[in-house]
């Protein structure tokens, strides 16, 4: 018909690891870290690996960053304040020097 095509995809959850030496291939341990709890009221509490740096990012469904918490190597749990955010899914981006790890989010405010 000469129409345009569209390709329609969703991904819930994903996680991408670092591997020092790409010669070989070595077991894999993956770290996720923590997330809780989901459905979130108030606050999303993060637990993450020893020494871990980087941010944790909250977005909309639209793309826009709502938030962004600094990680430190000091502290391995953290937590976003989600009580004035509108109810709703988001997507916590936690990107570290270990990892990338994305997750969907429910906010529901009781």
């Amino acid at each position: 018909d000469g129409g345009p095509s569209v390709t329609v995809g969703g991904i819930d959850d994903f996680f991408i690891y670092d591997i020092a030496n790409t010669l070989e291939t070595p077991a894999i341990q993956a770290v996720k870290a923590e997330i809780f709890p989901n459905p979130a009221d108030d606050r999303i509490q993060m637990v993450l690996q020893a020494g871990s740096t980087g941010t944790a990012s909250l977005y909309d469904m639209l793309g826009r960053k709502v938030t962004e918490v600094n990680i430190n190597q000091n502290a391995t749990s953290y937590s976003i304040n989600t009580k004035d955010m509108g109810a709703g899914q988001y997507n916590l981006v936690l990107q570290t020097n270990f990892s990338v790890q994305s997750s969907k989010i429910a906010i529901l405010h009781n």
